[in-house]
């Protein structure tokens, strides 16, 4: 049985290597499964997430559940990924500089100088459809930081038959 910090070795080695994930909200005792696209560095999940449901549920309640995976393929091993966690969510207006970081890091405002209109300074948005400032657009965007609190690491079908590592942020 690895230790806990060969099991966290094991999971960040996954998170490196991308996936599909789903993640799961809840407010007011209805459940929400979401499919988004994530970057991680080390254990810490990143979601980008414009203004809808997700969001809404995070903001009530950020405990969140998520499951990382690839696709799943006869014969190989298959490696995925049981998340529970909370939510920190970033915006424009709540932590300015940690956004512009991640902003920044992401290549988002180079993109979006890039498609800035020359004579208006402004940007087109095809959320909006029209154009608006740039400060607008972001102030759309969430970002979603997800420090896991516990997770279960899966490998089924592999020359080992299955493995279920469990790693916890408290023990």
């Amino acid at each position: 049985m690895p230790d806990k910090k060969e099991i966290e070795k094991m999971i960040i080695d996954f998170l490196d290597g991308g996936g599909y994930l789903a993640l799961g909200t809840c407010k007011d005792n209805i459940p929400r499964v979401t499919p988004v696209s994530f970057e991680s560095e080390g254990m810490t999940i990143w979601i980008v997430a414009d203004p809808g449901g997700k969001v809404e549920n995070m903001k009530a309640n950020p405990n969140v559940a998520a499951a990382i995976y690839s696709r799943i393929e006869e014969g190989v091993e298959n490696i995925s990924l049981q998340i529970q966690g909370k939510a920190q969510l970033i915006t424009y207006e709540n932590n300015r500089d940690e956004f512009m970081e991640r902003a920044k890091k992401r290549g988002m405002i180079e993109r979006l100088e890039q498609r800035k209109n020359k004579e208006t300074g402004l940007i087109y948005s095809p959320f909006l459809k029209k154009e608006v400032p740039m400060e607008d657009i972001l102030k759309r965007i969430t970002f979603v930081k997800i420090e896991p609190d516990e997770v279960t690491y899966l490998s089924l079908g592999g020359p080992e038959g299955g493995k279920r590592f469990k790693w916890k942020k408290n023990e």
